[in-house]
């Protein structure tokens, strides 16, 4: 399959990769709202489906179509992790823990951080709890 694919990528428009990176700072801006109001939009909506397909609730024609949205869920979490994440608690994801996805780094905080990061950390683990409870396993602190 790898020797196939110069005359895969040949058939790609010369400058698709371009035209999908962000250029200016505007560019950036939006990107990073687009990807705000992804993860917002998105993450009810794959609660909502893991609750009905837990139930036996979620039709074949939902579950084909909730697919494509899992997996750019994913992906958009991890880029939410790498920027607004990274962003909020002043570090990059801890790669040896794999921490890909903005839930392990907000437990990891809860569990082991103080102060400032503690305090991010139990915000969203709030709200993230609010809409999927038990998303964040709380710990009784002494």
């Amino acid at each position: 399959m790898v020797e196939y694919l110069p005359q895969i990528l040949a058939f790609l428009p010369g400058d698709l990769l371009a035209r999908l990176v962000p250029t200016t700072v505007v560019e950036t801006g939006w990107a990073l709202f687009a990807l705000w109001l992804f993860m917002v939009w998105t993450f009810p909506s794959m609660v909502q489906a893991k609750r009905m397909y837990k139930e036996g609730r979620l039709i074949g024609f939902w579950r084909r179509w909730l697919i494509p949205l899992a997996i750019l869920f994913l992906i958009a979490d991890f880029l939410f992790n790498v920027t607004f994440g990274s962003a909020m608690f002043k570090e990059l994801p801890k790669w040896r823990d794999k921490e890909f996805m903005f839930t392990s780094r907000v437990q990891r905080h809860v569990d082991y951080s103080s102060g400032r990061d503690l305090a991010t950390a139990m915000i969203w683990a709030q709200r993230l709890n609010a809409v999927d409870p038990g998303h964040i396993r709380m710990k009784l602190r002494v």
